[in-house]
Formats: C-alpha cells, structure tokens, sequence
C-alpha cells in the first residue's frame, strides 16, 4: 500500500484530502527533531485538527480554540504550548503549500513567570550526606550547582568537563550546544568518582 495511501485520502465528492499533520510530522522528523518534540507536535495538533478546519480557520476560530484550554496549574502553559505547536504548524503549512498563514496575526497568550521551588544549601549538603555512592553525589552537586536538564545531565561526556572554566558542554534544549557552570562541590565528587 506505502506512503501515499496514509498521506492523501479521497474524500466522497472524488478530491483528494492531503493528511497535513503526517506530512508536517515527517518533515519535522527529516529535521532531525527529537522524538519527544515530535510527540509534543502530534499531541497539540491532533486535538487542533480535531476541532477547527485547519485548512479554512480564521484567526477567530484560533483564538476560540486557544482559550477553550483550560489553565493548568501552572497557569496558562498549556495554552501557549498549542499556540507555539499550532504556529510551527501554519508556517510550514504556507511555505510548504502555499495554505495562507492564519496563525499571523494571532497573538501570544501571555505567560506568568512562577517562582520554581530551589533547594537550601543545607538541604543540597543533606542530600549528598544521605547518597551512598561517590557518583550520586557528584550528580546531586551538578545538578544544583548547574541548573541542567536531566537529558542534558544524562549526555555528559568525560571530554564536555572543562576543570580550567568550571563548565561542562551540554547539547541543549533544541540541540543547542550550551556550557553549564559548576562550583567547587561538584569539581570535589567528580573529580572523585572520576579518579
């Protein structure tokens, strides 16, 4: 059967309706995307699709399905979450076909900043006393001295530690290479479970 079976289906009047989300989800995956942003993609857009004519929706019917999107607890992260998928989405569908950009004028739901909860240096100093293995300190101690992902963290190589600057190369957050500052804690259990 292959790809174009998936990709185009014909509708009962005899014209051949394109499945733009696939279309949309494999090029980003030619990209190079991650797996996770593609499932962020495809999450967003299916419950979009499923409610608005992508293909003839004015910016009011974008900004009606942007606010149906309840809050979460964090605020409204949730809507701009789809608002950003959504955007990704219209740009590519007029650069890529010519589908006029509905999203253009449709403004941004805007964001609070919460406040994330940080651990007290006697709580980080606790935590350490409390691990059992050289290695889980040294990880407790960058992870607080660095701020870093946990994919970040998970990716570090012997060759991204800089001892001279303190920093270690991280492969960010849409694969942006990034560095990351560590204190004199981290340098300790490192160079520890290293050694």
């Amino acid at each position: 059967m292959g790809i174009l079976p998936r990709l185009q289906q014909r509708r009962p009047n005899g014209k051949v309706r394109r499945d733009y989300l696939l279309l949309f989800l494999r090029s980003r995956e030619a990209m190079g995307v991650s797996p996770k942003t593609l499932g962020f993609y495809r999450e967003r857009l299916s419950k979009f699709i499923r409610t608005v004519d992508c293909l003839h929706a004015t910016r009011q019917d974008i900004q009606r399905y942007l606010n149906s999107i309840p809050p979460n607890q964090y605020g409204l992260g949730t809507r701009h979450a789809s608002f950003r998928a959504i955007k990704v989405f219209y740009r590519w569908l007029n650069s890529d076909y010519g589908i006029p950009n509905s999203m253009e004028d449709v403004p941004a739901p805007i964001l609070g900043k919460p406040i994330l909860p940080a651990l007290e240096k006697e709580e980080v100093l606790y935590l350490i006393e409390k691990s059992s293995s050289v290695r889980d300190k040294a990880i407790i101690a960058l992870f607080t001295e660095s701020g870093l992902r946990l994919s970040e963290m998970a990716n570090i190589k012997l060759e991204s530690l800089n001892w001279t600057n303190r920093t270690v190369r991280v492969l960010g957050k849409g694969r942006k290479e990034a560095y990351a500052p560590f204190g004199d804690l981290t340098e300790k259990y490192l160079k520890a479970w290293i050694h």
